[in-house]
């Protein structure tokens, strides 16, 4: 059921259209974009994305601009950081992916980098509990730094540049922060291929497996 809005300002017209958009009850709660080749066309990302969470409406941004394909299609990485909304969103995003004809078959890998060998069998542990109660078919991978320095864009870089998709969550940036926050995703989703940037809208945890709910 598609729409077309006639507006001055794009990210205006976004912020307008998932708000009006909507059929007998049912609204949509995601937004996709193509990731902005410009600097500044991804700060405006950025402001739109912040504007829309506060519509709890989800956002997805697609990059590709490494020139580099989805490839054979058979292999998902998800970024872990922990327990919080985008870690919930990313699998599930990711289980759909690969109940798609195109994606039939893929693996799915759960990422989580960290500092020392002393949280690798929690944190393993807590991945495959969830995974197994959320019946998605995953396999936990847990990375540790080689040393303190070692910062984040080289591990995702080592680890995933093999993936045919990358999916990294984000933060909502501090007011004043964007551009910072903007040079630092470039340099991450420059380090390897496809990548579907995350950042969840939703206030109810959407892997809730709790049967009385």
């Amino acid at each position: 059921f598609a729409e077309c809005s006639i507006v001055s300002d794009f990210y205006q017209g976004v912020t307008t259209t998932v708000q009006a958009h909507g059929m007998g009850g049912l609204e949509p709660n995601v937004a996709l974009l193509g990731w902005s080749s410009r600097e500044e066309g991804q700060e405006a990302q950025l402001r739109l994305m912040c504007d829309l969470v506060v519509l709890q409406k989800s956002v997805l941004f697609l990059y590709s601009g490494n020139n580099r394909d989805v490839g054979q299609k058979k292999q998902i990485d998800i970024w872990w950081r922990g327990g919080d909304r985008n870690a919930a969103l990313m699998v599930l995003l990711a289980h759909i992916i690969s109940q798609s004809s195109p994606w039939e078959g893929a693996k799915i890998r759960v990422l989580r980098l960290l500092d020392s060998e002393e949280g690798r069998e929690g944190s393993e542990r807590h991945i495959a509990e969830l995974l197994q109660k959320v019946r998605v078919e995953a396999e936990p991978v847990i990375l540790i730094r080689s040393a303190a320095e070692q910062d984040f864009a080289s591990v995702l870089c080592q680890s995933s540049k093999e993936s045919d998709l990358v999916l990294l969550g984000m933060r909502l940036p501090q007011a004043g922060g964007i551009e910072e926050y903007v040079r630092g995703l470039r340099m991450l989703i420059q380090s390897t291929g496809p990548v579907l940037l995350v950042r969840s809208g939703e206030v109810e945890d959407i892997l809730d497996t709790d049967p009385t709910i």
